[in-house]
Order: C-alpha cells, then structure tokens, then sequence
C-alpha cells in the first residue's frame, strides 16, 4: 500500500517497561498531549467561577439540583460574533437575568485556548 494516505496509518509505538519481559510481549503505547500547567490552571480558574455562577443564576442550593453545563471548548470553537448568542440560549431556563454573566465570561475566556 504505497499511496495509502496519512488519515488510514495507525501509528503505534511498542514500549517495554521490564527489560526481563521477552521481545513478544511488549506493550502498546498511545501518546498523550502535554497541556501547559499554566493553562489548565486558567482553564480550572474559570469552570470553577463558572460553576458557581451558574448555581446561583439557576438557584441551586444542594449539590443534587442541576443547572445547563456549559463546555469551555463549545465557546472556543466558535467565532467571536456567535458565542454570545450561543451562551445566552445554553441558559434560556435561568431564574436570574444572564446579562452580566455572558458578559463577564466572555471577558475571562479571552486567556484561554481550546484543548485539540
């Protein structure tokens, strides 16, 4: 398969981790991304701001009532000009007005890149 394309190669790594373990019986290794410490950290920073707000726009008291989860990742993805409306309809049920919340982390999602 010499013109088989990039997108149909699996690529697999075989790793050993006891050198007494015979050449047949070698583990597979699949990579990870490394995230930068310091953006995850802003990305926790934010669910957790998130988090609360949206306990207290949806009045939740205990941990059992539930409020819309909103994906960091769904609001990256998109384009500047839509992601307003996209939050404003993730909290159509809201028992308090969403103004200043949108407003607020759109402002703070400025920092943050989209995990690939």
């Amino acid at each position: 398969m010499a013109n088989a394309s990039k997108d149909n190669i699996e690529c697999e790594k075989a790793v050993k981790f006891n050198p007494d373990v015979p050449d047949g019986s070698m583990l597979k290794h699949h990579p990870t991304q490394k995230y930068n410490r310091k953006e995850v950290q802003k990305r926790l920073v934010v669910e957790a701001w998130m988090d609360d707000q949206l306990r207290s726009l949806y009045n939740c008291i205990s941990e059992q009532e539930s409020y819309p989860e909103i994906d960091l990742d769904d609001i990256l993805r998109l384009k500047e000009s839509y992601r307003h409306d996209f939050i404003e309809k993730s909290l159509i049920d809201a028992k308090h007005s969403t103004d200043a919340f949108i407003v607020e982390l759109l402002s703070r999602i400025q920092e943050i890149k989209p995990l690939s």
